[in-house]
């Protein structure tokens, strides 16, 4: 596929002169609920860049997708993205909506990458029930490993928060389960005996969530 000729927005409206675009992120917000050490935005990393706290509005997410509603592809993918997209709920609702609306000719595959912290069972209920949205969890591994660099701002760590959301996700998505939730994980300490530790410990820790939400038969993938 040739790349796009041109993009032109104003506020008249938009040109597109190559109307081949199909994948948007939307960066819903930058800010954060937890302070991971290895953050790009972390005061550790020796390229710091402050936490943001600008949101997105629902107008500059309008217009982001009304660039697929030009695409001439019949399938096109929308990612949600931080920051912590789940501080932004109420953005995310309002995009789906709005897709729903005025991308109804066209297949929409979406996902979203989160630290899961914040993922109650009416948000994982609603996240399911949507079509062709899968979600990507920030997970290092079991608890030992998780809370090393995985903290809240008041350096707690945040594994039973997260190992809350994936629970209250796989008992929302119950079949769909295997196809609609992967993992991210970061490896920080690249030493053989730590990877093969944390190799152990995830495959005791998939089968710990599988046993205890009876998904015994299901496979949850790692990326």
């Amino acid at each position: 596929m040739p790349p796009v000729a041109y993009l032109h927005c104003n506020n008249d409206g938009m040109d597109l002169e190559d109307t081949q675009i199909k994948h948007i992120s939307l960066e819903l917000t930058e800010r954060c609920n937890l302070r991971c050490k290895y953050c790009i935005y972390h005061e550790d990393q020796c390229g710091f860049r402050n936490f943001g706290m600008t949101d997105m509005s629902f107008e500059v997410a309008k217009k982001a997708i009304d660039i697929l509603k030009l695409s001439n592809e019949s399938t096109v993918y929308l990612s949600f993205y931080g920051g912590e997209p789940l501080l932004k709920f109420n953005l995310l609702q309002e995009c789906i909506q709005y897709c729903t609306e005025t991308l109804h000719n066209k297949t929409i595959i979406y996902n979203m990458t989160t630290n899961a912290t914040l993922i109650s069972e009416d948000i994982a209920k609603y996240l399911m029930n949507i079509e062709n949205f899968s979600i990507t969890i920030s997970l290092d591994g079991p608890k030992m490993i998780h809370d090393k660099n995985r903290i809240f701002s008041i350096g707690e760590g945040s594994f039973d928060k997260c190992y809350q959301g994936v629970q209250n996700l796989i008992n929302a998505a119950q079949d769909d389960v295997a196809k609609r939730i992967n993992f991210n994980i970061v490896l920080s300490d690249t030493k053989v005996s730590t990877l093969l530790l944390k190799k152990k410990r995830l495959s005791q820790m998939r089968k710990i969530i599988s046993d205890s939400l009876c998904f015994k038969q299901k496979s949850l993938s790692y990326c």
